[in-house]
C-alpha cells in the first residue's frame, strides 16, 4: 500500500506538472458537512486548487475502472463536492474532476443550479424511501447515510434469519 501510495502521488506530481498546476492547494482532505432540511450532505474532498483563476475540485480515483466522460458528467460524488465548494466557500463554478494516476490524467466536468436541484430532490425522496423502508440498499452510497446500519442490520437478519433485533435497535 506504500509503494502504490509513493506512485500515486509521483503520478499526480508528474501528471501536474506536465499540465500547469503544481501549484500550492488551497485544501487538501478538506472535510465538509452541509445540514439541508432534513439531511446532510458530508464527505472529504481530496484537493481544491485555483488554476488560472478557476476553482477546481479534484478527486483522486485508485481503483482500476475510469469512468467515462459520461459517467463523470453524471457522478453524484462530484456533484455534492461542487455543491459543498458552493455553499461552504462561495463559488459556484467550481471545475470538478477525477484524478486517475495510472492514467495520468485528469477527468474534467462541470456542475450548475440544475445539478444541485437534481441532487437535492434525489436525496429527499430517497431519504422517503429508506424511511418508509421501501428501499432496497445498493451500498453503493452508504458512506454518506444515516440509515447504513439499519440497512446493514436487515440484510444481516434476513440472512441469518434472526430477529433484528439482534443487530439493530432503532434510535429513540
Amino acid at each position: 500500500m506504500l509503494k502504490m501510495g509513493r506512485e500515486t502521488v509521483d503520478n499526480f506530481y508528474r501528471m501536474a506538472d506536465k499540465e500547469g498546476i503544481l501549484i500550492p492547494a488551497l485544501k487538501t482532505e478538506w472535510h465538509f458537512k452541509i445540514t439541508l432540511d432534513n439531511f446532510v450532505l458530508s464527505g472529504i474532498v481530496d484537493l481544491v486548487i485555483l488554476l488560472r483563476g478557476r476553482i477546481c475540485v479534484i478527486d483522486f480515483k485508485t481503483g482500476l475502472h475510469d469512468l467515462t466522460q459520461h459517467e463523470v458528467d453524471d457522478n453524484e460524488q462530484l456533484t455534492i463536492y461542487a455543491f459543498a465548494v458552493w455553499k461552504l466557500l462561495g463559488i459556484d463554478d467550481a471545475k470538478v474532476g477525477f484524478f486517475y494516476p495510472r492514467l495520468g490524467s485528469i477527468k474534467y466536468s462541470e456542475r450548475t443550479a440544475k445539478n444541485y436541484n437534481k441532487l437535492i430532490e434525489d436525496t429527499k425522496a430517497m431519504l422517503v424511501k429508506i424511511a418508509q423502508k421501501q428501499f432496497a440498499p445498493t451500498y453503493k452510497n452508504c458512506w454518506m447515510c444515516r440509515y447504513k446500519v439499519r440497512c446493514t442490520a436487515e440484510d444481516n437478519a434476513i440472512r441469518s434469519r434472526m430477529d433484528i433485533s439482534w443487530f439493530y435497535q432503532e434510535p429513540k
